[in-house]
């Protein structure tokens, strides 16, 4: 255990982190069951903190909390509902927005939220299997069965999503003409972007048959035995070609560029990386299999191929969502494909059954835990264990009940945020007797 501590000790270490720090790290992994001992899960765990470190910001909406009324001195207050004292909020309209949540503040609203059982359970379960099960099975099967199973709260990153995909650019494509040298000068960035061009020459002769952001087509298809059940973001008919081929949009968020003017190292690094985040190319199997889930799935239509399209946006100085680049990526069915797909649903199909299959702890990626939008709510992050169940279990929420570090100053503190709020109150009202006594 001690050579463990070590380990993980000298990784947090090389991240930065305090002696404080690392000993308040531990105990809340300790106490979420990041507790095995074998070399793949120190690395694992090392890893995992890694990413975290970097991803924990993008979950603040989880943070945020509704509004609690609350009477002081007969005057009513607001607090943020199961809100924690250690997390920075601002009061909206209808909630207490988190300003921004570190990898600390993460773990504890994580041991929070399973301690209190905040999360709600969802009877969403049926025969069908759809492309979104698809793509989720084949991202993580845990994943899968958490998402068919428990709900919280959606991340900022998801409504992103949802927000873009209603002013799509899909539909200024089909609008107008392939971009020639005789084009504006003032085109947007997008539009300069090579491959938003050549997108453009794919798809400008095409129609919309279908699009499932309409609020005219809610339309759900279903393969001809009914067990499979999908909605595209579009499908398309290219008048010139003659053919019908479905199109699935993703949005990702990409970092402003950066530029280094210097011959300082440190900073040229951070371009080269800035640059590779940006221009990085690469397609997820759990999209692909969406959008060929569609292709072979769809029996209304002779769907031909697929399009993935991944839109990348970032942020503005106002606070604006700007999209800024894409890739896309043509998909073509094929034997081999079709046979994989199956196997996949029949997969899917046979956990739903019977209710649990074995679950191998050497399948976790590091990052794509600490990026998963159901982070938060997984036991099977921490390798613990070995079988996974249809619908997730409470038992594999449960925590560990471990001994604050003692060589922390600080007191363990399990009062509420209204206990310590209303414990501000009287200081600050105390405070300010004691000086109007001294004036």
């Amino acid at each position: 255990m001690e050579s463990y501590k070590r380990l993980i000790a000298e990784a947090k270490e090389h991240m930065e982190f305090t002696g404080a720090q690392i000993a308040v790290l531990d105990y809340l992994l300790e106490t979420l069951k990041f507790e095995q001992l074998d070399f793949e899960e120190k690395n694992f765990t090392y890893n995992f903190i890694y990413h975290l470190r970097q991803s924990a910001p993008k979950y603040k909406r989880i943070a945020s909390c509704r509004k609690k009324e609350i009477c002081h001195d007969n005057e009513k207050k607001y607090i943020p509902e199961n809100g924690l004292i250690s997390i920075p909020y601002k009061e909206n309209e209808n909630e207490f927005e988190a300003l921004t949540l570190s990898i600390d503040n993460f773990l504890r609203l994580e041991i929070n939220l399973k301690r209190k059982k905040l999360y709600e359970r969802v009877d969403n379960f049926n025969e069908n299997v759809s492309a979104t099960d698809i793509s989720s099975f084949t991202f993580c099967p845990a994943n899968y069965s958490i998402s068919r199973s428990l709900k919280y709260k959606i991340l900022e990153s998801s409504n992103s999503g949802l927000e873009l995909h209603e002013k799509s650019p899909i539909q200024k494509l089909l609008k107008k003409r392939p971009k020639t040298t005789l084009s504006k000068s003032y085109e947007s960035e997008l539009e300069n972007e090579e491959s938003y061009q050549n997108l453009q020459s794919l798809i400008h002769n095409c129609e919309i048959l279908y699009s499932g952001h309409s609020i005219n087509q809610k339309k759900v298809f279903k393969s001809k035995n009914g067990k499979f059940v999908g909605q595209p973001d579009y499908i398309l008919y290219d008048k010139h070609e003659q053919k019908v081929f479905v199109v699935e949009e993703k949005y990702h968020h990409i970092p402003k560029e950066f530029l280094s003017y210097g011959d300082d190292p440190y900073y040229d690094a951070l371009e080269e990386r800035n640059r590779i985040q940006r221009n990085r190319q690469f397609f997820h199997d759990n999209h692909m299999n969406q959008v060929l889930s569609y292709i072979f799935g769809i029996k209304e239509y002779k769907i031909e191929f697929g399009v993935l399209i991944y839109w990348k946006y970032e942020f503005q100085d106002s606070g604006k969502k700007e999209i800024t680049k894409c890739d896309f990526k043509i998909i073509k069915p094929d034997k081999k494909e079709k046979e994989k797909l199956n196997h996949l649903y029949l997969q899917i199909k046979a956990f739903k059954e019977k209710g649990e299959i074995v679950f191998d702890p050497s399948i976790r990626n590091p990052k794509k835990c600490a990026n998963c939008v159901n982070n938060y709510l997984c036991g099977h992050k921490t390798g613990k264990f070995k079988t996974l169940t249809f619908p997730y279990k409470e038992d594999y929420l449960n925590l560990n009940s471990v001994d604050f570090p003692k060589k922390i100053k600080s007191v363990k503190d399990d009062r509420s945020y209204e206990e310590r709020f209303l414990e501000r109150l009287e200081e600050v009202k105390k405070k300010l007797d004691e000086d109007s006594l001294t004036i």
